[in-house]
């Protein structure tokens, strides 16, 4: 799909366009409905990752769209943030509760309200420290570098 989007954009939108609204209620249906769905469990991952794909191209093609405009709320951007730590967190958190919890409902609830307590606490205090170390660190670097630059310039103007 990224490939054809720079080949043919106005197609990719269309396409985006028209299956967004299935692709959103497969998503939720199979969050919500797991058990109801087992018709679909072999390609289940398959079936959602299709769907997300349908609903990430439509928000790239449709910047100005209702829906990329409820993503671009501060709350949801503030996911997008720590969606990284969201995706290293949830596999570990979810087998252990897992192990504990039979409900599928709770366990769903309770690995995605660990998950996101977790990916917050590492976005603010492993994350963004070392990513302000690596800032300093990269500017310390430029700096001698333009220090270097400058001396060789004048020893060799000499």
């Amino acid at each position: 799909l990224a490939t054809l989007f720079f080949v043919k954009p106005k197609i990719v939108k269309s396409v985006c366009s028209a299956l967004v609204i299935p692709s959103l209620v497969i998503i939720f249906a199979v969050i919500t409905q797991q058990a109801a769905l087992q018709f679909l469990s072999p390609y289940t991952q398959s079936v959602v990752a299709l769907s997300a794909t349908f609903v990430i191209g439509f928000l790239v093609t449709s910047s100005e769209s209702r829906l990329s405009r409820l993503l671009s709320v501060a709350p949801l951007a503030y996911l997008g943030r720590i969606s990284y730590g969201f995706y290293l967190w949830h596999a570990p958190i979810r087998t252990v509760v897992g192990g504990h919890v039979s409900s599928y409902f709770w366990m769903f609830s309770l690995t995605l309200l660990l998950s996101l307590a977790t990916a917050s606490a590492s976005y603010h205090f492993v994350e963004q420290p070392i990513l302000k170390w690596r800032d300093r660190r990269t500017l310390k670097l430029e700096e001698r570098d333009e220090g270097l630059t400058v001396a060789t310039h004048l020893m060799g103007n000499r």
